[in-house]
């Protein structure tokens, strides 16, 4: 089984990063994410939101919805309400039918990293 884990962040950076150097470098990126069995995305929401990271993500989620994979794993602090209202209605969208509605968990306890 392939698996990856990824800092939303992080994988928006690095694919900023090679799309300004290579051409096409989106559309490789994704198609790589899309051969995962499984991927995991950690911190979803934490990143600059911006209308290239919104396309991003969109591709990402819409293509793992047209192929029936990869499994996803998404973590972040922006319930769908918010997510439609502030970053995009079909983000939220896609996400609620990757997960599915009984699907999503809301865990509220404090940052283990200020927990002293």
């Amino acid at each position: 089984m392939r698996t990856s884990y990824f800092n939303c962040a992080k994988l928006l950076k690095i694919e900023r990063e090679e799309y300004e150097t290579k051409e096409e470098s989106e559309l490789r990126t994704l198609e790589e994410l899309l051969t995962r069995d499984t991927l995991f995305l950690d911190d979803f929401s934490s990143e600059n939101v911006n209308k290239k990271t919104i396309e991003f993500i969109y591709l990402l989620l819409n293509g793992a919805i047209e192929q029936s994979r990869p499994r996803f794993f998404i973590t972040g602090n922006l319930d769908l309400k918010h997510i439609s209202a502030n970053i995009s209605d079909r983000l939220a969208s896609r996400l609620s039918g990757l997960c599915g509605l009984d699907n999503i968990i809301e865990l509220k306890d404090q940052d283990w990293r200020t927990k002293g």
